[in-house]
């Protein structure tokens, strides 16, 4: 073979490498490209992921606050129990003793006052009567001094 030949051979494996190095470069591009696209989405799922990460710390101190809340409801409901076992119970009991003591007390009073009614209307009676009977003793007087005169 010639120089020439060869040359010419070598210069067309020389734009067939070319080529596909061309080939290659652009598939390169490509491959870049989809990895600049692919790191994109990287960074968007790394930024979303952070957002939960945050929300994430946000409901755990929500929860934090709300367990802390619960433990001192949860305290104040048993010092209210406590209250209302020991000592509204115990108040309560005295009330009611004296609640019944006051409804004796009130019931003798109203026997009393029952008994003054009575006499009252006794009292009246009589006294009606005592009136008629002055009017009678008045009358007879009359009478008499009119039958008999002095």
């Amino acid at each position: 073979m010639e120089d020439q030949t060869i040359l010419q051979e070598m210069l067309q494996i020389m734009k067939s490498l070319e080529r596909r190095m061309d080939s290659f470069e652009q598939r390169m591009d490509s491959f870049e490209k989809r990895m600049d696209s692919f790191e994109k989405r990287m960074d968007s799922f790394e930024q979303r992921l952070d957002s939960m990460e945050h929300s994430l710390e946000t409901v755990q101190k929500d929860i934090r606050s709300i367990k802390q809340d619960i433990e001192t409801l949860d305290t104040r409901q048993r010092a209210v129990s406590s209250t209302l076992e020991t000592v509204t119970n115990r108040n309560i009991s005295i009330i009611a003793e004296n609640h019944i003591e006051l409804n004796k007390k009130l019931y003798q009073i109203l026997e009393t006052e029952n008994d003054v009614v009575l006499y009252k209307i006794t009292t009246n009676r009589h006294t009606d009567l005592l009136d008629n009977l002055e009017q009678r003793v008045a009358a007879l007087e009359t009478a008499r001094e009119g039958r008999f005169p002095a």
